[in-house]
């Protein structure tokens, strides 16, 4: 795993880093699920990694109030390991991350098939205008733009169910919920600190007032709600019936 950085930099900062705040994350409710996989989950495995080398780098990792997915009633500020908002039995997040890259896999595998290209072709020549005769290049890009929009809607649709399976209302929430599961598990013994803020917002200068007055604003400064550190199944669906 790598954090993008060459071997002597990683090697230099792995000695004098004393703290790494990942405030990374991909913010859009429901996503292609590979973009909410690539930048909600990943990095967090890839950060535990590299505090394991380093000398004594600790982690201050920004997740979002909203793990809690849809649960009414009082909500106790502990972190919980293998957590959903059903309180699925059994459910292991290591697990849930691989079923999903699975379904990612099935998904681009199918989007690749003879069954879909040929769905997609008849899509192309039924675009082409009243006596218009497009050149197999033209027949060929609109095949290649459609694909990519064909699987991505197929993984925005299945980021969404799953997240909805399992209790999260999208797969924000339920991608940030699995990583604070990952560091649980993974950064047993590490330095680490989960702040939960319900939003986050930035200024050019200090100030204590709301932001831009809109109603779901909090003041521009970062509200930890809970912190978190140290160290609980859903039978997959199959992973092709969530595309």
């Amino acid at each position: 795993m790598s954090i993008g950085l060459d071997p002597e930099t990683r090697a230099r900062l792995a000695r004098t880093l004393d703290l790494v705040v990942n405030s990374s994350g991909l913010t859009d409710f429901n996503p292609d699920l590979r973009d909410a996989l690539s930048s909600n989950l990943a990095p967090v495995a890839h950060l535990i990694e590299f505090l394991r080398e380093s000398d004594h780098a600790g982690l201050l990792h920004l997740s979002t109030c909203y793990v809690v997915g849809a649960r009414d009633g009082r909500v106790s500020e502990e972190l919980r390991p293998n957590y959903t908002p059903l309180h699925v039995p059994e459910f292991d997040a290591e697990r849930e991350w691989q079923f999903l890259r699975e379904v990612i896999a099935n998904a681009e595998a199918r989007a690749e098939s003879s069954e879909i290209t040929a769905m997609l072709r008849r899509q192309a020549l039924g675009r082409r205008q009243a006596n218009a005769q497009p050149s197999g290049e033209e027949i060929e890009n609109l095949i290649r733009k459609n694909r990519i929009r064909w699987l991505r809607t197929r993984m925005t649709r299945a980021g969404t169910r799953r997240a909805r399976r399992l209790g999260w209302p999208n797969t924000y929430t339920m991608t940030k919920s699995l990583a604070e599961s990952l560091i649980v598990k993974r950064g047993a013994g590490l330095p680490i600190a989960i702040v939960r803020p319900s939003i986050v917002e930035s200024s050019t200068r200090p100030t204590n007032h709301s932001a831009g007055g809109t109603k779901a604003s909090i003041p521009r400064r970062l509200f930890p709600i809970c912190w978190a550190p140290t160290s609980a199944s859903c039978p997959p669906t199959s992973a092709s019936a969530l595309t």
